[in-house]
């Protein structure tokens, strides 16, 4: 996983995650931050960093998997095997050397782990689909557009990064369609990060409610007897 550290205001929230490091000591998380990283390698790194008690920011082996990274120590850079570009840096000794999350083999929770896997695992978009479950959302009138409403500078860079990230992932794509709702930036409550927010209120009065009843509970898990 990858690592920045905190600052003393974001230490003011309460610790979300705990990480161990190899010494079995705790690392604190206080959230997450999308940062835009430049190795001089004639492109851009989007990548999520989780905001931790280290000294130093930290690359994850999943950072270099997925951007086809790979450090060459005894040269001392960094190369890209994508533009087959390199970047000189720098060895500097630290006293972090790893970082693990720990989980008691002796619960519950740490059995259903291991009997499932996969669903610890982060998402491949490049997977199968393993149902046909396809959403839609019916409307009427014709559709809905807005005015793009203008940002500020440094929540409009925000908005580029998270929406970059995004595409990276593969959880969304580049699209050409004739509804357009509005995007505003909001505050997260108790730190100084901003998370893109759609205005889609034109747009649910226009979409038609789904008001087929929704099956009586208990009759669910009565069928899920014996199953």
């Amino acid at each position: 996983m990858s690592l920045i550290p905190v600052n003393t205001y974001q230490k003011r929230n309460s610790s979300q995650q705990t990480l161990f490091a190899a010494n079995s000591s705790t690392i604190n998380v206080y959230g997450q931050k999308t940062l835009s990283l430049n190795f001089n390698l004639r492109r851009d790194f989007l990548w999520a960093f989780l905001i931790a008690d280290v000294s130093i920011p930290i690359l994850g082996a999943y950072f270099l998997h997925y951007f086809e990274l790979v450090p060459d120590l005894r040269n001392k850079c960094l190369r890209d095997t994508k533009t087959k570009l390199q970047s000189v840096g720098h060895l500097k000794n630290a006293d972090l050397h790893s970082v693990q999350i720990s989980i008691s083999e002796d619960t519950i929770y740490h059995k259903l782990l291991k009997e499932f896997p996969s669903i610890t695992k982060l998402p491949n978009p490049n997977q199968p689909v393993k149902h046909i479950t396809v959403h839609h959302i019916v409307t009427k009138g014709p559709p809905v557009v807005a005015k793009p409403r203008r940002l500020a500078p440094d929540r409009l860079k925000i908005a580029k990064s998270e929406f970059q990230n995004m595409m990276h992932l593969g959880h969304l794509r580049p699209s050409k369609s004739n509804y357009a709702s509005p995007l505003h930036m909001v505050p997260k409550k108790g730190t100084l990060d901003w998370r893109p927010v759609g205005d889609y209120r034109a747009l649910n009065s226009q979409t038609l409610k789904d008001k087929y009843p929704i099956p009586c509970i208990a009759d669910f898990t009565a069928e899920l007897h014996g199953s």
